[in-house]
């Protein structure tokens, strides 16, 4: 009778588990790359898609304002008795967006866009809309980028009835109607272009403070509406960092996000972008509402303007 030798239940040796592992590592490092890269190009996508939504909104906001888009930034406008309206040369209230309480106050960005990004229906008050403003399921999702921690910053403070957090960007103060300056800072991972929805009621500075009316943009498919930023550090007020990209009220020429980058003078604001989000990528989206992704480097910001008189 032969012998049979039988290999059933035989063991791994110890070179061929060593072997195994080996490939399996040299397999995930061939893929791990592979998939970051994937993973950030969907956050692109993704940003690029809630910044053509606030494109969007601003279109609707637009036709709804009398070809108005809403304010933001730091406004200047003396006189008005108290009036925002009045001093905004707004006396009907049909170009910009408002809370009646308190003193018919204008009201940020988001809370302008909110019926045209949903629907949602906010609160007629100042303080209370504030808070409904930080709800992340709100107007608030449209301003977050996916490659943020947006949803995971700290409280601003340890009050329970406050929902404020930390790392906010000051999207509006007004000082108007003889009353004193006004600050609404927000959750937000979006800047903005001051040069559009900024207002200073004084004529000289007209071509660099558009006031908000789009029709006045010359050369939309250059001019930017909103772009991928973090609030900056070296412009601060009550605790909270701008958000806006402001080309300078002096300035007689143009003014782009290359100026910003370059420090020229030109635009007053430069250390707002983020080189870690996108792979030192920034996605914009412009007046004419296309999006372009494309690298935080002067030559390509230089083709992004702020300003065109």
């Amino acid at each position: 009778m032969r012998n049979r030798r039988s290999t059933h239940g035989r063991a791994f040796t110890l070179v061929e588990l060593l072997v195994v592992i080996g490939i399996i590592a040299i397999l995930i490092g061939i893929l791990l790359p592979s998939l970051s890269n994937a993973r950030r190009q969907a956050n692109i996508v993704k940003c690029c898609s809630n910044l053509r939504t606030l494109g969007q909104a601003c279109f609707l906001n637009s036709q709804a304002k009398r070809g108005y888009v809403p304010l933001a930034g730091y406004l200047q406008a003396p006189g008005g008795g108290g009036d925002f309206g009045a001093a905004l040369n707004d006396s009907s209230r049909q170009r910009y967006s408002y809370v009646s309480s308190p003193s018919m106050w204008l009201v940020p960005i988001p809370a302008a866009l909110a019926p045209h990004l949903g629907n949602y229906e906010l609160p007629d008050d100042w303080n209370v809309m504030d808070q409904k403003l930080n709800d992340p399921e709100g107007p608030w999702k449209h301003f977050m980028c996916p490659d943020t921690d947006s949803r995971d910053r700290p409280k601003y403070n340890n009050d329970p009835n406050d929902a404020n957090l930390k790392g906010q960007g000051v999207m509006l103060q007004t000082e108007v109607g003889g009353s004193g300056p006004m600050v609404w800072a927000h959750n937000t991972d979006y800047g903005f272009n001051e040069g559009v929805f900024g207002y200073h009621s004084d004529a000289k500075y007209s071509l660099n403070r558009l006031r908000g009316n789009i029709a006045k943009v010359r050369r939309s498919s250059e001019v930017a509406l909103f772009t991928d930023a973090i609030p900056s550090k070296s412009n601060t007020i009550v605790g909270f960092e701008w958000i806006s990209w402001a080309p300078s009220l002096a300035g007689t020429g143009p003014a782009t996000l290359g100026d910003a980058f370059a420090s020229t003078g030109r635009a007053t604001t430069f250390d707002m972008f983020d080189v870690r989000r996108h792979g030192k990528r920034i996605n914009v989206v412009y007046v004419d509402g296309h999006v372009e992704t494309m690298p935080i480097e002067k030559g390509d910001l230089d083709r992004v303007f702020l300003v065109v008189p």
